[in-house]
């Protein structure tokens, strides 16, 4: 198979959309979207400027941007929601701190920062969530694309691992889990499973 070229461009980041069917190529100055199979170029946008992330939403034509590179075309404390159709930005989130990864589903945004992540009601963006998690310079974070939303990223504990269960899309009612936490050096020298620890919210009762 040729490579699929982006001419005269330092690429910055590589994404596939949620059904893997195309991914999305970030560019010192801007970006370009592809098919997977079979592979060929569907468009690119030159934005005069850097992104260091472009998340698709499946097919459609709303993308998640943050600037990158050398010379960003965005803050990368910034997150940008563009329509592609209309070529132009039609949202904007600013943070206190620089982005570190973003997760996009029919219904949500999440956007990972070092610190904590932010989970957003699609389109019209009203805060639904904020998790606190431990340093997490490289924006670890998983979503499921289907059925009810689970993220699973680090704890708040250093070397925890947090799964988070939004049972219920409309109020956001969710079950937080840790499901590992890191063994200490004196837990190394003996041989046992790391413990779960589950916690519900607790109904009041009538």
């Amino acid at each position: 198979m040729d490579p699929l070229d982006v001419p005269k461009n330092r690429i910055l980041d590589i994404s596939f959309n949620q059904e893997q069917d195309c991914f999305a190529v970030s560019t010192e100055s801007g970006f370009h979207i592809f098919e997977a199979n079979p592979p060929q170029e569907l468009f690119s946008r030159d934005l005069g400027g850097g992104i260091g992330a472009t998340a698709m939403l499946f097919r459609s034509n709303i993308l998640a941007l943050v600037g990158g590179g050398d010379h960003p075309k965005y803050s990368d404390n910034k997150l940008i929601l563009w329509n592609n159709l209309l070529s132009q930005s039609i949202a904007e989130l600013t943070f206190k701190s620089a982005i570190k990864s973003i997760k996009l589903r029919k219904e949500k945004l999440v956007v990972v920062l070092e610190l904590r992540i932010y989970i957003y009601q699609m389109p019209d963006l009203n805060l639904v969530d904020v998790i606190e998690t431990s340093a997490n310079p490289q924006g670890a974070c998983a979503i499921t694309h289907s059925g009810n939303m689970i993220i699973v990223c680090p704890d708040k504990k250093k070397g925890g691992i947090k799964m988070v269960n939004y049972n219920n899309v409309a109020n956001a009612e969710c079950r937080a889990c840790l499901l590992y936490t890191s063994p200490s050096p004196r837990d190394r020298q003996k041989s046992r499973m790391p413990s779960s620890a589950c916690k519900k919210k607790k109904k009041k009762k009538q």
